[in-house]
């Protein structure tokens, strides 16, 4: 009996992944909508739980450090915003209720910040353990909830909708938004991929799946311009950094370079977690550091300046700005 309830199991596990591979890829007729029109007793109601969540978040026994993504600063944020937008549709809510974008925002932040909430409720003691996998989940959530407010403020600058006249900075890139989809401000993700394979074949599931959770940064099955922005000015001839430890933070993550798909994690040594020094007198690393992907520092190598040689490890980079760079979900499930 329990040898088959387990096989049961693997057969749903592997008919989840193998539908997951096939809902990106192929073309389906009739794509999710996003909800009816959006009405100021919707917001309200999302406020309520963005509340919830913040009283969960802020309970001492999480002990949620405050480093980016921070869920303590990006709710708050998020609930300033969207009043600044309501405020500036006084007397034209109705204009703003049908707006097909907001009607997607507000569905979607309804929807992460309900599983934020079940997530406290199902990892209960759990979500006291930093290292747990509900704490993982609800990093995740974060970056997702960062993602989103940068998206709201790119859309409503000031308050005020500018979806349609929305700048995509590479001229190509704007040139195919711009044929494909005229001055929409977000479609679904199988009618993006399908007028993307239409210039640019994607030859199977696996290849979908990979561009839609690199592109899908805001995880709710639209892309938006803001989002095909980003992902596109990532193959500008510029240096790609992967941000290992963001600025004012000192937990020492590194790329996972003998691990599958190489996961960014924090280092142990003899079972301890690691940490860089604070620069006094301020607490954390000063500048944004981290590694340039695709490079390796050869052992063999001696430097003649240094006399050093290579740690067989990707180039150290240290970005000296003002700005905290976080680190981006590129790949794995969305939630």
């Amino acid at each position: 009996m329990a040898a088959a309830a387990a096989r049961g199991s693997n057969m749903r596990k592997a008919g989840g992944f193998i539908g997951l591979v096939k809902d990106a890829f192929q073309p389906h007729p009739h794509p999710h909508q996003p909800a009816g029109v959006v009405d100021k007793r919707a917001v309200e109601k999302c406020w309520k739980l963005m509340d919830k969540v913040v009283r969960l978040c802020q309970n001492p026994k999480v002990g949620l450090k405050n480093s980016p993504p921070y869920i303590l600063d990006l709710l708050p944020d998020t609930y300033q915003h969207l009043r600044l937008i309501l405020t500036r549709y006084e007397g034209k809510m109705e204009v703003l209720g049908e707006n097909e974008y907001f009607r997607v925002f507000m569905e979607n932040l309804l929807k992460k910040t309900k599983q934020t909430i079940s997530l406290f409720k199902e990892g209960k003691e759990k979500m006291y353990e930093e290292t747990s996998q509900p704490r993982r989940h609800l990093t995740k959530l974060s970056l997702i909830f960062s993602h989103m407010l940068a998206e709201l403020k790119a859309i409503f600058q000031n308050g005020v909708f500018q979806g349609d006249t929305f700048r995509i900075t590479k001229a190509d890139a704007a040139d195919f938004w711009r044929k494909a989809f005229g001055e929409k401000t977000i479609v679904h993700w199988k009618v993006f991929r399908q007028a993307l394979h239409d210039v640019h074949p994607i030859t199977s599931g696996l290849e979908a799946m990979a561009l839609k959770s690199t592109i899908d940064l805001t995880c709710n099955d639209f892309i938006s311009v803001f989002e095909f922005d980003i992902f596109t000015r990532l193959f500008q001839d510029v240096f790609n950094m992967v941000v290992e430890v963001p600025r004012w933070t000192n937990a020492k993550m590194e790329i996972a370079t003998t691990e599958p798909l190489n996961p960014i994690k924090q280092d142990v040594k003899k079972g301890n977690m690691r940490y860089v020094a604070n620069v006094f007198p301020h607490k954390g690393y000063i500048w944004n550091y981290g590694a340039l992907p695709q490079t390796w520092e050869d052992p063999g190598h001696l430097d003649e300046s240094t006399k050093c040689r290579g740690d067989n490890d990707p180039i150290d980079v240290c970005e000296i700005g003002t700005k905290v760079l976080l680190p981006l979900l590129m790949f794995g499930e969305c939630i």
